[in-house]
């Protein structure tokens, strides 16, 4: 169905623009070094973009099965939920991997892995609009 094109089409942008990030933006960011290849960047990336996936599943889930979708209430969890999912969660995956992986991934220190996180926090935001956009025609006839 064109829902599921969608969301394909979104985990891929993200996946892609993960794995990007990573290899070229990444290693600007003074104390974070990638010295991976673009291969396993896209591996970085699937496990950053699955847990991305898996997140929003779970935050959908909770709102729905507590009723916070159409309650003001429901956004003073919903969106600290949603930061935390799109920007600590990548975080702390970062410096998971930099601990385990440390030749290939490493980051310095909280700081910087919240740094990096937020170019993650970034991607994950911008690319639900891309993929709307690029599912939409361009002309009516």
């Amino acid at each position: 169905t064109k829902k599921q094109t969608g969301g394909e089409m979104r985990f891929l942008f993200n996946l892609l623009l993960t794995a990007a990030a990573i290899t070229f933006i990444f290693p600007h960011i003074e104390g974070v070094s990638f010295a991976g290849s673009l291969p396993a960047a896209l591996g970085i990336a699937f496990v950053f973009t699955g847990s991305l996936w898996v997140v929003k599943q779970v935050a959908r889930a909770l709102a729905l099965s507590l009723g916070l979708t159409a309650l003001l209430p429901g956004l003073l969890v919903l969106i600290p939920l949603a930061v935390f999912g799109m920007w600590a969660l990548p975080a702390a995956e970062l410096m998971m991997f930099s601990s385990y992986s440390s030749a290939a991934l490493s980051v310095d220190g909280w700081v910087t892995a919240f740094l990096a996180g937020l170019v993650l926090f970034l991607i994950n935001s911008t690319t639900h609009n891309w993929s709307d956009t690029l599912r939409k025609p361009c002309c009516k006839k």
